[in-house]
């Protein structure tokens, strides 16, 4: 099954590793805000080239908070005592439009 949505960077931000075969995997930790007092942890993987390249043309901008679109399959669900995870593999996210600030006229 495939999902596509947004989610937000949570504190866990993004980082960048390789496998044990040397292929280049983004972790992004992230949030799902479904409602005001309803938030789902996610951890999804992405690996390969792909993940290499969105990695180093926004490295810079993947902070806490930065939406992302993605879209991502193999979704599970881990519990440890009151606290749920969802990991997924993502094939495919691009950083979400996020609203243009004005400045404010002096």
């Amino acid at each position: 099954m495939r999902a596509t949505g947004m989610v937000f960077l949570s504190r866990g931000g993004a980082r960048l590793n390789k496998d044990s075969k040397g292929e280049p995997t983004v972790t992004l930790m992230c949030l799902d805000r479904i409602a005001n007092h309803q938030v789902e942890s996610w951890a999804l993987f992405w690996k390969g080239q792909d993940a290499a390249d969105f990695w180093q043309h926004n490295a810079t901008k993947l902070q806490p908070g930065t939406p992302l679109n993605v879209t991502v399959e193999n979704m599970r669900s881990h519990t440890a005592g009151r606290t749920v995870e969802i990991t997924a593999r993502v094939i495919g996210c691009e950083l979400a439009p996020t609203p243009e600030k004005k400045a404010v006229a002096a």
